[in-house]
Parts: structure tokens; sequence; C-alpha cells
């Protein structure tokens, strides 16, 4: 009985997760300062996104990101960050989304959470943010080396290649900025292509029903233990060793009844 509660206990905890931070691009990296989505060219853009292919598979439900500080001016924007199978131009269909507030003045780590999401080792999905109007940037910072190559800086050692969005002439994230597109600002420089984002979520854990199979496997284990028991009290019985079965059982010899 004792190894059944335990199991169940187990069980219990096993079927249990608890959502963190389980994958993260540019994680270490801070954000320059004083610089605002869409300014200089529109590189960081208000809409921006990247695509994101995890490299394990786990459950998603919830997407942030690094904001810098922006004390020009005061920006409260509401931001939509979303997931989606690929970029709406090409048919991309969305996963998740949730909508949280900015403000510009103390940046920091922003997002938001949504009912979860199975995510695939190997596949290949499109990350991105909506309406960041007036908030500071969400990107590493590169720097150029002495050949004038952008080298990681301030933390940053991911570049996606591109990033993507939205225009005045065109929505679905149309727009493909490729390459070391250098955007130098107040001393800073950026690519767009380093973006800092953090995955919330969990490894899924065994369904319900495979706990209910374990669970029964491990009672039938218990009842054919218990039969074998049985069967040798019984062996004793016909071989003139019934007295010293029933002292060794735990029900007591029948001159205890």
């Amino acid at each position: 009985m004792h190894r059944v509660l335990l199991l169940l206990a187990f069980i219990s905890v096993a079927s249990q997760a608890e959502a963190t931070i389980i994958d993260s691009i540019n994680g270490s990296a801070t954000p320059a300062s004083n610089l605002e989505n869409g300014v200089d060219y529109g590189k960081p853009a208000n809409d921006i996104g990247w695509y994101y292919t995890p490299t394990f598979s786990y459950t998603l439900d919830g997407i942030y990101s690094e904001f810098g500080q922006f004390s020009s001016n005061l920006a409260t924007p509401m931001i939509t960050v979303q997931i989606q199978t690929d970029r709406p131009v090409n048919g991309g269909v969305l996963l998740a989304q949730a909508t949280f507030q900015g403000n510009s003045y103390d940046g920091g780590e922003l997002g938001g959470t949504f009912s979860p999401v199975l995510l695939t080792a190997g596949q290949t999905y499109f990350v991105d943010f909506m309406g960041m109007n007036g908030m500071g940037v969400n990107v590493g910072q590169w720097a150029d080396n002495a050949q004038g190559v952008p080298m990681p800086s301030a933390g940053a050692n991911t570049d996606l290649g591109a990033y993507y969005e939205d225009s005045a002439t065109s929505t679905g994230f149309a727009v493909a900025e490729i390459g070391n597109n250098d955007v130098t600002l107040a001393g800073q420089q950026l690519t767009g292509n380093e973006p800092i984002l953090y995955f919330d979520g969990f490894i899924p854990t065994p369904e319900p029903s495979s706990n209910c199979l374990m669970l029964l496997g491990a009672i039938a284990a218990l009842l054919a233990a218990s039969y074998r028991r049985i069967r040798g009290l019984a062996r004793s019985r016909h071989g003139g060793g019934w007295q010293q079965a029933e002292e060794n059982s735990p029900l007591g010899s029948a001159k205890d009844c």
C-alpha cells in the first residue's frame, strides 16, 4: 500500500509543470538606451519580427523582451506580441498572442502570457512585436571591429541575419531588412537582427492517460507480488510448514485469532 501511495504522489508531482524562462535569444544583452523604435530610417521598426527555430520541443506560454529606456518623451503604448507559423504575407497562421503596456521611461523586461502552445524542435516560427511607438529599442548592440565588421557587443551574441517590419505601404511583415544594416545613434550600433527575446514555458509532461497506465501497471505488479507470496504460504502448508509460514505472515498465526 505504501508503494502505491508513493507512486500516486510521484505522478501528482510529475503532472504539474511550472512555467519559467525556458529559452532565449541574446538573453544577456543590454539594449541601447535613448534610441527610439522607428527612428533613423525606421530601424528598428514600430512593428518588428524575426524568425525563431527552437532546438528542442516545449510548451510556450509567454514571450518577453528587454526594452531600452527612452527618456525624450513618455510613451505608454499597448504592445502586442505574437507567435505565428510564418509571416502573414506568406500565409502564416497566428498561434498565440498577448497584449501588454509599455513605458518608455522605465523600459525593462516586458511581455505577456497566453494559452499554451506546443513548439516543435527544428520547426521555424515567426515572433513579432506590434505597436511599439515611442518605446526604446528591444535589440542588442553590435560594434564594428578594426576591419569594420560588426561584432557582438554588450552581451549580444546572436545575429539572426534579418528582421522584418511593416511600412506605410505594406503590412504582413513584408519588408525584409537583410544583412549588416548598422545604425549608429548616440555612439551605439545595432543592426536590428539581434533581438532580445525570452520564451516562457515548460517541457510537456505525460498525459493523464499515461499516468493512469503507469498506476495500473504498478498495481498489477503489487498484486502479482502478493499472489506469489500467497502461493508461497500455500506450499508451506502442504509441506508441513504451516505454523512457520503463519508466524512469518503479516496477518499473524492462527492461534492469535
